[in-house]
């Protein structure tokens, strides 16, 4: 058999349905034309077919949103948990956190537990040990990618962030989530 190749002259769009025709116009040397239909192929139709163009692949490299504490956030509670939001879906286990006291050179790192809420793309690290009190921390996401494998945008505002704590332990707040479990009444 022989092949006819067509190339568009503008770049198909992604994730696009597509529909395809080759005409009656086409025919064979002896003028013979084509025959289309899969379920009838002696009689002559046009060739027509349907194809899906791929999704385009994500080039977007995230960004961390929001953290908790803030940047510069005073009075932290010596047991708060440090959090990073971001700007889309996490590989978990791409995430990497460190919390250290800052000081000049950097104090040693803190141990504790590192999660990762797919749902609200919120990674959180809970410290082993309540922080030290009136101690300023510099907490950092030292490596994360997204679902695609794009690398978070090392060295944006607000990573890394640092924030001071205060004197005393806080009560647990309501957890991120869940506040809909929750409920206000005023009179």
């Amino acid at each position: 058999g022989r092949t006819a190749t067509f190339t568009p002259t503008t770049t198909l769009v992604a994730a696009t349905l597509y529909t395809a025709t080759i005409t009656l116009a086409a025919t064979d040397l002896a003028s013979n034309a084509l025959a289309g239909a899969t379920a009838t192929p002696t009689v002559a139709a046009n060739h027509v077919w349907t194809f899906t163009t791929a999704a385009a692949a994500d080039t977007i490299r995230p960004t961390i949103t929001l953290t908790n504490p803030a940047d510069l956030a005073t009075n932290v509670a010596l047991n708060a948990s440090v959090n990073a939001t971001y700007s889309e879906a996490m590989n978990a286990g791409s995430i990497a956190f460190k919390l250290l006291p800052t000081s000049t050179p950097l104090g040693t790192p803190l141990v504790g537990v590192l999660g990762y809420d797919a749902l609200t793309h919120i990674s959180t690290f809970t410290p082993t040990n309540p922080l030290i009190a009136s101690t300023s921390y510099t907490a950092t996401i030292t490596a994360a990618t997204d679902l695609a494998g794009n690398a978070l945008i090392a060295g944006t505002k607000p990573n890394p962030w640092t924030f001071t704590t205060g004197a005393a332990v806080l009560p647990p707040g309501v957890p991120v989530g869940s506040a809909g479990a929750f409920g206000i009444m005023a009179t």
